[in-house]
């Protein structure tokens, strides 16, 4: 999101053109960066760009560097933000036809209010369009007649200089795993097995019905049904008793990994300058609160 300021001026005089280096477009995957908030499009972009260089950098630092409020991030920011970590950067102002040589990626201006990541032009079922990644959607292919209309011509072009060095952790989904399952030791390896018991279960059940039919139904013998729906039986129980089981040990990790995930939040939370709260409106604290409820559900 940019502030409103921006998209003033951005109305009263566009920028002044500037030669766009040939021969350097190609299409790129930048890594995704979802922003948590409207206001951190410009940051999370940033974070795209820098990601795809070999930087990692976190958002929440990005949100300091690019000095995001409430009302959003300047362009100007960005870019000094950009050159803070080592990138060349320079806006821009051009129409679509000249953006097919820009260098990517490189950071858009989308419908006055919103930053995007530009990854390069492609063609897909025969339609021609621009490849982005959003911030707030994910990575997408825009055909250029709707491209058209959100483009404002507004481009940061961004690359690393001499100052620029690699760093940082990659962020991911199993890095994070260790620390949501902590204080689960006990729990978990029980549910798993007695899942694992539960598929044994459930593939005798079949096996005993088929067994069943061929030799009291078809067969006629009855020497071994005494046997045999004794099995049916210990069958039954043992798949209520693992199920029980399962779900009692999953609904106790539950409940440990969201109360330890949310007692960490607090105490990370209580330690935070009161820039951090400024910058944010209560509703979205109590949602990211409540979030650590749905990742220890999900896990």
């Amino acid at each position: 999101m940019s502030t409103a300021q921006d998209t003033r001026s951005r109305r009263r005089s566009a920028p002044p053109r500037r030669p766009v280096p040939k021969g350097k477009a190609k299409t790129v995957r930048t890594p995704t960066v979802l922003q948590m908030e409207a206001v951190e499009c410009g940051a999370a972009s940033l974070a795209m760009v820098l990601g795809h260089y070999g930087k990692h950098v976190p958002l929440e630092e990005l949100r300091i560097a690019c000095g995001v409020s409430r009302d959003g991030s300047r362009a100007s920011n960005l870019l000094k933000a950009a050159r803070s970590y080592g990138l060349t950067a320079k806006g821009m102002q051009m129409d679509t036809a000249a953006l097919a040589e820009v260098k990517t990626p490189a950071v858009l201006f989308w419908e006055f209010n919103h930053y995007v990541v530009y990854d390069g032009m492609g063609r897909r079922f025969g339609r021609r369009g621009v490849y982005i990644n959003d911030p707030g959607k994910g990575r997408r292919f825009v055909p250029m007649e709707d491209f058209d209309g959100s483009f404002t011509g507004v481009v940061l072009v961004m690359e690393p200089g001499e100052g620029f060095t690699r760093g940082g952790r990659k962020p991911g989904v199993l890095g994070a795993m260790p620390a949501r399952l902590r204080g689960t030791a006990g729990t978990m390896p029980t549910a798993v097995l007695a899942s694992l018991l539960l598929v044994l279960v459930g593939a005798a059940t079949p096996a005993l019905s088929r067994t069943y039919i061929d030799m009291f139904l078809i067969g006629g013998q009855t020497s071994l049904l005494g046997v045999l729906f004794t099995s049916m039986g210990a069958c039954v129980a043992l798949t209520l008793a693992l199920t029980w089981l399962q779900q009692a040990n999953l609904l106790h990790g539950r409940i440990i990994s969201s109360t330890l995930s949310s007692a960490r939040f607090l105490r990370h939370l209580l330690r935070l300058p009161v820039t951090f709260f400024s910058q944010r409106s209560p509703a979205d604290l109590v949602q990211r609160l409540q979030s650590n409820d749905q990742v220890a559900e999900t896990l």
